[in-house]
């Protein structure tokens, strides 16, 4: 069996990409071969090197589709036709997505062709949230290419999908997001943060692990915190891209980060406030910090919860999604979204927690995380990919 792991890119990490790149490390290692394939060029800043990183890593080969920041009808055509190629050159069993774009792209290539596609859905859709010619397209595509199969990362997410795009449930399974073991291996106490901020081991830190965008809620988090940082001896991290990379669906977030630096500068909270940019070291920065802060407007899974849970951080989130069936049991505080009070009050109140009661949410949360194993993940993925390459649906997987 040969899969190719088809992504937007894999030089800057979010939740999505990451999970596709230790999939397909993970299936090389169980003896699949997997290679990897880009949406974008090669002669971006870092993709060389992350090239390079992957096939040391054992994969067998990484491809580009060549396509520049919104295309345009013309170039994505041209893109589905270089698949079709590159699918009967290397004799592909199977496609393997995480994102829309890739999906909708390997769909049509995949039309009339053996090759079967698995799309991995990573997001809440919802007509309220996905409007316009691009909803309209992904839900063309997913009627039109019925050899489609769904894996979703959440009970929630697959059953956003059936409702949006009337696909039968029949053709999805829940496949839960997954961690990397080194989160688990992280020694507290760290004092990492501290000592790369040049600040006191008795300072108290709240962490913002994600893309820097509106619907991430990070805006309504400085409002939240903001006032209280000083007296609370507490410095709020954001660890994230600040310009997250360029999709066929893209956000226009050109703002954000100016006004937010404008009110931090305006109100004195500059010594306060950190951003650390895209990070390598999570795992230990987290180690470092006192509370996992994840104010979202959307979420499918939340991954970063899992993680935060598996180094000994307490969790406060929104009330929105996936959320409450990922952390359900484990004692993290949920709130409204878009609501900077509420934030307040639950950092404040895990910041006024006991020695003894926050020992038990950290252990609660810890055994919660280790439902999350990759090596879990990856064993039903390679599951579903076997029954596809045999022809099997989903239907008759039951």
């Amino acid at each position: 069996m040969k899969v190719l792991v088809f992504t937007t890119q894999f030089y800057q990490f979010g939740g999505a990409e990451r999970l596709a790149v230790e999939l397909a490390e993970e299936l090389n290692k169980h003896g699949i071969h997997a290679d990897i394939l880009s949406m974008y060029t090669e002669d971006l800043p870092g993709v060389a090197e992350a090239k390079a990183a992957l096939l040391q890593e054992g994969i067998p080969a990484v491809h580009f589709l060549c396509m520049k920041a919104h295309p345009s009808i013309t170039r994505v055509v041209q893109a589905m036709w270089k698949l079709r190629r590159l699918i009967r050159e290397h004799r592909y069993d199977i496609i393997e997505t995480s994102m829309a774009s890739p999906a909708v792209i390997a769909a049509w290539a995949t039309l009339a062709m053996p090759t079967r596609l698995l799309a991995g859905l990573h997001a809440m859709y919802t007509r309220e949230t996905w409007q316009g010619l691009n909803a309209w397209l992904w839900r063309l595509t997913m009627r039109l290419n019925r050899r489609v199969q769904f894996y979703a990362i959440s009970n929630m997410v697959g059953k956003s999908l059936q409702q949006f795009a009337r696909v039968s449930e029949n053709r999805v399974r829940t496949v839960y997001n997954a961690i990397n073991p080194q989160f688990f291996c992280v020694n507290r106490p760290s004092q990492v943060l501290a000592k790369e901020l040049g600040l006191e081991n008795e300072t108290r830190f709240a962490l913002c692990v994600g893309r820097l965008v509106q619907a991430k809620g990070i805006e309504t988090l400085l409002i939240g915190l903001g006032p209280i940082l000083k007296e609370r001896n507490l410095h709020l991290v954001y660890i994230g891209s600040e310009r997250p990379p360029e999709n066929i669906f893209p956000d226009d977030e050109s703002n954000l980060l100016q006004r937010m630096r404008t009110m931090i500068a305006e109100n004195g909270w500059d010594t306060h406030v950190h951003f650390l940019g895209q990070r390598s070291d999570v795992a230990e920065l987290m180690a470092g910090a006192d509370i996992l802060v994840h104010p979202t407007w959307f979420e499918g899974f939340g991954l970063v919860l899992i993680e935060a849970m598996a180094t000994g951080l307490p969790v406060i989130a929104t009330n929105v999604d996936a959320i409450p069936e990922i952390v359900e049991g484990t004692g993290a505080i949920l709130v409204r979204p878009r609501d900077p009070e509420a934030l307040r009050r639950g950092v404040e109140s895990v910041l006024d927690l006991s020695p003894d009661v926050r020992q038990n949410i950290v252990q609660v949360g810890q055994k919660h995380a280790g439902n999350f194993l990759l090596a879990r993940r990856v064993d039903r993925l390679t599951e579903m990919l076997y029954n596809l390459s045999m022809g099997y649906s989903l239907q008759r997987e039951r």
